[in-house]
């Protein structure tokens, strides 16, 4: 009784518990010898009968639930054999960054070309619990839910019949919170400097997108505007190509281009008060 009502901390005192409730009525237990500590010092008892206590199989019982539940929500392994060919690919990207306090929104025009290798509808990778969808237009036409394309919790599809057989041109707007994005995957905050990290598939995080190795893209534009005097500093992959001042009250923005295909894992942008040597 005395020990099942120290105050540890939940898991502490649920392995503590445990432990007594396994060892027999005529064992005794000696703290020095567990190295047992509690915040603020050590225990100062010598020994103690060790009671079969109802509460401490309960309370490990908790525990034990708690820890099988967590190991089921374990990220799901995938294999290059769960691949199939993607009926359609992404060609050439253009991305714009209009990063602001509170929320960041991102414009994705992507050149979409079929791929000889496989068939069925276009299906895009995203993150529900990241990105909320503001529009999607298909050759400048606004797409509507439910008719031209489903989202379904992390996916978005795009009919086949609505692409045809020739390039087709898809731009989506999604708004994104770095600042809340605690994962460190995709476009966050640290500090005060938003970065990304997109491998391995932290893209779809940011944007919606195929988010794959196979499907290797040129990232024609990416255009980043932020605060100047927060953020005097973008950066993007490949060469800057435009920057300057935009009218919208002290901010400006780079424009970076990458003329090499490259997987959607190796994207990346950082906006901060950066140094640098020449």
């Amino acid at each position: 009784t005395e020990y099942s009502t120290m105050k540890f901390p939940p898991a502490t005192k649920a392995v503590f518990l445990a432990t007594l409730a396994l060892v027999p009525p005529s064992t005794a237990f000696n703290p020095a010898m567990s190295s047992l500590s509690t915040r603020g010092g050590t225990s100062t008892s010598n020994s103690c009968s060790a009671p079969h206590s109802p509460t401490a199989v309960a309370v490990a019982t908790e525990e034990t639930a708690v820890a099988e539940t967590s190991s089921s929500s374990s990220p799901q392994e995938i294999f290059r054999t769960d691949y199939k060919p993607l009926p359609y690919r992404v060609s050439n990207v253009s991305m714009n960054f209009d990063i602001r306090d509170g929320k960041t929104v991102v414009e994705s025009a992507l050149t979409v070309v079929p791929n000889n290798a496989g068939d069925g509808d276009f299906v895009l990778d995203g993150e529900a619990d990241a990105l909320t969808l503001l529009s999607i237009e298909l050759d400048g036409r606004v797409l509507v839910e439910g008719i031209d394309y489903a989202l379904e919790g992390d996916m978005l599809t795009i009919p086949s019949q609505l692409l045809g057989g020739g390039s087709s041109k898809l731009t989506t707007r999604v708004e994104i919170e770095p600042e809340t994005n605690t994962q460190l995957s995709g476009l966050y905050k640290s500090g005060a400097m938003y970065c990304t990290q997109c491998e391995a598939m932290g893209f779809r995080r940011i944007t919606f997108y195929p988010d794959r190795p196979d499907n290797m893209a040129i990232f024609d534009r990416v255009r980043i505007e932020a605060d100047k005097a927060s953020y005097p500093v973008l950066l993007g992959n490949g060469n800057k190509i435009e920057e300057g001042d935009v009218e919208d009250g002290g901010r400006h923005f780079a424009t970076w281009s990458d003329p090499f295909p490259k997987p959607s894992y190796l994207f990346c942008i950082v906006a901060g008060n950066l140094g640098s040597i020449s």
